[in-house]
């Protein structure tokens, strides 16, 4: 249980049930700010049990990613007791999300990857000379005794944090980031293993009896690797789309545009003799569409917006785009709203 998205609550922790899930019982509990976001069973031994805790705090303007309760633990006895996984060449920096995968075919070798703070400018205890980076993919041959460092590659570690392990070569796995990184060398090279498809990879799943065989998802849909990611089948017939919202303009027939998540903004005819297909949609915007609005007057000007506020203005009669700024009071604005304590008067 990860816990509540806004606010610290007890019921965050690694709960665990003998009954096929009619009762739970709680097995670990760091605190009420830190949840258990992954765990992952040796596949040759049931007891040795594999789980990561995560503090964060989320407001409406911010994501704090990682805290003290940010750890990587071990039970070898079903979840009776665990150890906190220290030393032997495990970041020590202040640490947030942990993603672990098991190698099916050698279980004590063990990847993780690893959000460490070294963006700061934090290092462990005693550490001189040129800063290391902490953030990145770890590796273990040992089940946890001691840990080398095979990558610095870890984008946007709170966001992705993917790693799927071949079923039957350790040293061979994909990892989720912007596009799927894989390797053949346990990590020391990485290559793109998702060329051609749409960015930010979220799931992914690996024929455990054909390896050649993956499946992908990211904010464009779903595709389909038969030849370990060389090339991919994009399942683009299944009507897949996340408007966050709408408008229309004053045309006859009116014409509709919304914004669609990480798909960018788009727009289409409301009707028209004839089948509408997504032939007749046209996007006027990139990045994550959001709202959308027309000019009342002349339904060529549309108004599109995408993350972070930034707005633009299209002529798509002439072609004509422009950017429209945005306000600069946030940052003095959320130095108050974000506090933990609001003080007024």
């Amino acid at each position: 249980a990860l816990g509540a998205a806004w606010r610290s609550n007890p019921e965050r922790g690694l709960y665990k049930t003998e009954d096929g899930g009619r009762t739970w019982r709680l097995v670990k509990f760091v605190s009420d700010k830190a949840g258990f976001v992954n765990v992952q069973l040796d596949p040759s031994n049931p007891d040795v049990v594999w789980a990561s805790s995560w503090e964060r705090v989320r407001g409406p303007y911010f994501l704090n990613s990682g805290g003290p309760g940010s750890a990587l633990w071990k039970s070898t006895d079903g979840g009776a007791t665990w150890t906190e996984i220290r030393g032997g060449g495990w970041p020590e920096t202040p640490k947030g999300r942990i993603e672990i995968a098991i190698a099916p075919s050698e279980p004590n070798t063990v990847y993780t990857m690893v959000e460490a703070d070294s963006i700061r400018g934090r290092r462990p205890a005693g550490e001189t000379g040129p800063q290391k980076l902490a953030n990145g993919l770890y590796r273990t041959k040992d089940g946890g005794r001691t840990w080398e460092k095979m990558n610095d590659a870890n984008t946007r570690p709170f966001y992705y944090s993917q790693v799927r392990v071949h079923p039957t070569d350790p040293n061979t796995f994909w990892f989720s980031s912007t596009p799927v990184l894989y390797s053949r060398d346990g990590g020391k090279t990485v290559g793109n293993a998702t060329v051609g498809l749409h960015v930010d990879h979220h799931a992914m799943w690996i024929d455990p009896k054909d390896p050649q065989r993956m499946i992908v998802g990211n904010d464009g849909g779903v595709a389909l690797s038969w030849d370990g990611g060389g090339t991919w089948d994009f399942q683009n017939h299944m009507a897949l789309g996340q408007f966050y919202e709408v408008s229309y303009d004053m045309a006859v027939p009116y014409r509709i545009c919304g914004g669609l998540q990480d798909n960018g903004s788009w727009c289409g005819p409301s009707r028209r003799r004839g089948e509408s297909t997504n032939a007749f949609w046209f996007t006027v915007n990139g990045g994550d569409g959001f709202y959308t609005q027309q000019d009342p007057t002349d339904p060529n000007v549309i108004y599109a917006e995408s993350q972070g506020g930034r707005m633009s203005r299209i002529n798509y009669a002439t072609g004509e785009r422009s950017s429209i700024g945005t306000p600069s009071w946030r940052q003095t604005y959320t130095q108050f709203e974000d506090s933990i304590l609001v003080e007024r008067g």
